[in-house]
């Protein structure tokens, strides 16, 4: 009897519990968002432990309490009676007695239990992915997730939400360096390249720069990002994490290209292998902090972040703006979320002094021009009537310079003056990897895990001119790079909600307007009140630049600007693109050949040279010519840049190329002029450095046109052509 009644309580028990959690499954069902997949993932967890537990529970109750029972006289176990605390014989049945006697039943109905409990795992996992996928179809990326209380939360997003989280805090968002003490461990950790050094020999190195560094990094941190390209770089990383998980609609890694010179290249960084005797595979590009960068970020959150690397030796701002504005970053990277401008050492080198001092300028104000130029091109914002265009990349300006182009402190810090003020008026973020040890290399100049070793050479008296730092260096800007990646999301996780729609000023947009709503009264509408800002960058800062015209420029520049931008995007903006160095494709001599090969037109006595590590295009004597050509050009085109090495000596000197671009259409025979231009190929400095040549077209090449273009060396023994671009 008692059995009966233990069946049917159970039977109402189990029918309850059951109907509850399907009604709790369906209604979150049927609701979008991060929380309530998570309510559901709970709710549907419940259910199956609970199943589970009570077969496998059930299972286990019959199997020991036919072991372990004791035998009534009757030859039966005894079983406790719940309600009365007694115990009543049990009469074994049939079945009883087939159970006790074999044992291998036992394990037939054990496995059957794991596999219905798998089972139920499996259509839980599809389940959440369903409601993820619902979540893309009603397109709620477009709409903020809005928490039960609104104002509980500046911020809701998601990746703010997980940030919340990490520290068992419902609405508080922790610092940077809150998150980032508390994780030393697993940032050490992340800091090995396995697969270069796969037994981690410089574990504990690493251990004692972290252990430095670490209560340091908040000093790395200056000024403000926008919060609008923040926002969208958070809505990019979700729908990164949302594609892998769910398996929901396409979402490409979130793009971080890193552009720099000769330290970004790497020089010095092997150094301390070869120092220990250490035979580890460490090619120099690998050794460099943004390959690292790369691996680190991949450890702590997989296949979330691309970093692609963009770095030649003796390159300075201007060309990374030239590689900007001309698009000729490698197709991975195009269009990307993050830029990070890693030329400061390059732009207080002596060549960019040169450079400034050949052109009557001081080297601030070269450097301040330089980066400025950069500003603008990576911060054009796009028009606000194209509601689906992405707004422009989080730009991080990074000063790793702590090298001795000057000897005085104070001139070291020109380009930091010009960053700063220039950061101010654009709003971008900056980074110092000098700021964080600065005073550890000023207190000991011959310490080297910081600042380049060569300062200091053995056997020669005084400090010696070097700018390339070692490994510690690269191990540290890992870490800089990442931190401030870190602090940028706390810090916009911390206040309102960014889109564009705020820039319209309106209070009852605000989240203060929620607790403190406005009166109306009398004295609501206060005259003077600041209106929208103009949908462009200010005017460029120059010595011109007034407060009398200032608001006058900044609106007469909008309206010219928005009436040349487009709402789409092209793939690339260039038919035909090649520098140097740019990527190891572009460095690969038979992919250089066989690109140029399709375009070239007869023969040429011009061969492909890699002296110095510098790959190049040079003439084998006076008059050998190059002809280009492409038929029925897919876009338009504005014209050609040449990047081209100037050098010194007898081989160089003179020498120059004309460059002749024709236009042909409609399929005539005859080319139609474009241009005509000389380029030089010597200077008056003993270096050797790449310049960017400008070709503009007289006329504009449009889509179906054929477009011709030739270079002659004229004068001298030599030339070398280091890229091309033909872009519109």
């Amino acid at each position: 009897m008692h059995q009966n009644v233990q069946k049917s309580l159970s039977k109402t028990l189990l029918s309850f519990i059951i109907k509850s959690q399907i009604q709790r499954v369906g209604s979150l069902a049927s609701t979008n968002g991060i929380m309530a997949s998570r309510r559901l993932s709970r709710a549907l967890t419940t259910l199956t432990v609970f199943l589970g537990g009570l077969y496998l529970g059930n299972l286990q109750h019959q199997l020991t309490s036919r072991q372990e029972a004791p035998v009534t006289a009757l030859g039966g176990p005894a079983l406790p009676l719940s309600f009365s605390g007694a115990s009543v014989p049990h009469y074994e049945s049939a079945q009883s007695r087939e159970i006790v006697k074999s044992p291998a039943l036992w394990e037939t109905q054990l496995a059957d239990a794991q596999q219905e409990t798998k089972r139920l795992r499996s259509q839980i996992k599809e389940m959440e992915k369903q409601v993820r996928r619902s979540r893309y179809q009603s397109s709620t990326f477009e709409q903020p997730l809005v928490d039960s209380n609104p104002r509980a939360v500046p911020n809701p997003h998601w990746v703010c939400r997980q940030l919340s989280t990490a520290v068992n805090a419902t609405n508080a968002i922790p610092s940077a360096s809150f998150l980032w003490n508390t994780r030393l461990k697993s940032i050490h950790a992340a800091s090995q390249l396995k697969v270069n050094d796969p037994r981690y020999y410089f574990s504990d190195f690493t251990a004692q720069l972290l252990a430095i560094v670490a209560p340091r990094l908040s000093r790395s941190s200056g000024h403000d990002a926008d919060g609008v390209t923040v926002q969208y770089l958070l809505d990019r990383i979700q729908a990164r994490y949302e594609y892998l998980h769910a398996q929901g609609p396409i979402a490409e890694p979130v793009k971080i290209v890193v552009l720099g010179g000769s330290v970004l290249v790497g020089r010095n960084c092997r150094k301390l292998c070869k120092d220990l005797g250490l035979q580890l595979r460490m090619p120099q590009r690998e050794c460099t902090w943004a390959h690292r960068l790369g691996v680190f970020l991949n450890v702590l959150v997989p296949d979330i972040f691309r970093v692609t690397k963009i770095a030649m030796g003796g390159t300075n701002t201007a060309v990374g703006t030239t590689i900007w504005k001309y698009d000729l970053l490698p197709p991975e990277a195009r269009q990307p979320d993050v830029v990070i401008n890693a030329y400061s050492t390059n732009d207080m080198h002596i060549l960019t002094a040169l450079e400034a001092s050949s052109g009557n300028q001081t080297l601030r104000d070269r450097v301040f021009v330089m980066l400025q130029d950069f500003a603008r091109e990576v911060l054009v914002p796009p028009p606000l009537a194209c509601t689906n265009a992405p707004p422009p990349p989080l730009f991080l300006h990074v000063d790793d310079y702590l090298g001795n182009e000057q000897r005085a402190i104070l001139a070291t810090t020109e380009l930091r003056q010009s960053v700063d003020v220039l950061a101010a008026y654009y709003i971008f973020p900056t980074v110092s990897y000098a700021d964080v040890i600065r005073d550890l290399v000023y207190g000991d100049t011959a310490e080297s895990w910081f600042s380049p070793e060569g300062w200091y050479v053995k056997g020669m008296s005084g400090m010696q001119r070097e700018i390339h730092p070692g490994m510690g260096m690269h191990i540290v800007m890992v870490w800089v790079i990442a931190f401030n990646l870190l602090h940028v999301a706390t810090t916009h996780c911390s206040r309102e909600i960014s889109s564009r729609q705020n820039l319209q000023l309106d209070y009852d947009r605000s989240l203060l307007a929620r607790d403190v709503p406005l009166q109306n009264g009398p004295y609501t509408n206060v005259r003077g009140k600041p209106n929208r800002l103009p949908e462009s960058l200010p005017p460029p800062l120059t010595s011109n630049t007034t407060l009398e015209t200032i608001s006058i420029d900044w609106k007469q520049q909008s309206t010219t600007q928005q009436g040349q931008q487009e709402c789409t995007l092209r793939d690339s903006r260039c038919i035909f693109s090649w520098v140097s160095g740019l990527s190891l494709q572009q460095n690969n001599r038979t992919w250089i050949l066989e690109y140029f090969n399709e375009r070239t037109v007869g023969e040429s006595g011009w061969n492909l040279d890699d002296h110095n590590d510098k790959i190049g295009f040079v003439p084998s004597a006076l008059g050998d010519s190059v002809v280009l050509e492409w038929k029925n050009v897919t876009q338009p085109v504005l014209g050609a840049t040449f990047f081209t090495m100037r050098s010194y000596g007898d081989t160089w000197q003179d020498s120059r190329i004309v460059v002749i671009a024709n236009l042909r259409r409609n399929r005539e025979t005859s080319w139609q002029h474009l241009a005509n231009s000389t380029l030089i190929g010597f200077h008056n400095k003993n270096t050797s450095e790449m310049y960017t040549e400008p070709v503009f077209f007289d006329i504009h090449v449009e889509h179906g046109d054929d477009l011709r273009i030739q270079y002659t060396l004229m004068q001298g023994k030599t030339f070398k052509m280091m890229g091309l671009a033909v872009c519109s």
